[in-house]
């Protein structure tokens, strides 16, 4: 999938009522943080029952850069991911 193609993506608002109710671990939420000046930025996900942070710097804005960032963040919890919401 190449940067800016959406026929992959989903509205947050078509979510699982069962992954919004939190009651079950393994569904997490990621988000960017980017600097004032666009200079560095970070990779967070948060697993949406239990509250646990992930973060990880990011050396390009890239899908490439994002998407590896994410499987390197969540790679010890790979048995527990069931959902992603990005």
């Amino acid at each position: 999938m190449k940067e800016g193609d959406r026929r992959y993506k989903r509205s947050i608002k078509q979510r699982p009522s069962y992954v919004e109710s939190r009651k079950t671990q393994g569904h997490w939420e990621g988000d960017t943080i980017i600097s004032r000046k666009d200079k560095q930025a970070l990779l967070t996900l948060v697993e949406r029952k239990t509250g646990l942070v992930l973060i990880g710097r990011l050396n390009q804005r890239t899908a490439a850069e994002t998407r590896d960032m994410i499987i390197k963040l969540l790679t010890p919890f790979k048995k527990k991911v069931k959902s992603i919401t990005i």
